[in-house]
């Protein structure tokens, strides 16, 4: 019994010893970033380490933030399809219906929003930002949304007046910004905010 306590023992002063020189080598190699590598490490050990995916996201998803990815299909002002056969539904705003189910809340203002987004977007590159909730319960991805050339998809369209700010928490990052640019719109009468009541029929 005694032996076999020393042998444990033996065991993990060894291990200890590696996680310690690892730590120390990425301290001396690269400052801070050794000490979360140590962190890291003794995560692992303890068996409390859990993977990045599963810390910043509720899903499992192939886009990654920040990366481009070419818009394959638009389905309507707010939801697209990118090369990965993920749907992107739009953070933040709400455009005019198109394609509902619901035959009775499709306008004619819903197409107009829906061709002015497929020239925008439709086989072009656009850059993602996430936000507390990477996916819906329909399990589309919710983005913030750059065009090409850095322009703010989400805030252009409320801007333009062809989408009205929808703000559902937690993903609040540039609700402020949305409700600026709405307030423009509507002080303009522009876009949906010329008849109002019948492009957004409750």
């Amino acid at each position: 019994m005694l032996k076999m306590k020393r042998r444990i023992l033996r065991r993990l002063k060894k291990k200890y010893q590696a996680v310690i020189l690892v730590a120390l080598i990425g301290v001396f190699l690269g400052g801070y970033e050794g000490f979360k590598g140590f962190d890291s490490l003794i995560g692992v050990i303890g068996g409390t380490q859990k993977s990045t995916e599963s810390r910043s996201s509720n899903t499992n998803t192939n886009a990654e933030a920040g990366e481009l990815y070419t818009v394959v299909k638009v389905a309507d002002g707010d939801t697209f399809t990118i090369e990965t056969g993920e749907k992107v539904r739009l953070i933040g705003v709400d455009t005019p219906e198109s394609v509902s189910p619901s035959a009775a809340k499709n306008v004619p203002f819903g197409k107009e929003v829906s061709e002015y987004v497929k020239e925008q977007l439709l086989d072009k590159q656009v850059r993602l930002e996430f936000d507390t909730q990477r996916a819906d319960r329909y399990g589309r991805l919710l983005a913030y949304v750059y065009l090409e050339d850095g322009t703010f998809l989400n805030e252009l369209l409320v801007e333009k007046g062809y989408a009205r700010v929808m703000t559902v928490p937690p993903n609040v990052a540039y609700q402020e910004v949305f409700l600026k640019a709405e307030e423009g719109a509507k002080e303009s009468g522009t876009g949906v905010w010329k008849d109002y009541a019948n492009i957004f029929p409750e």
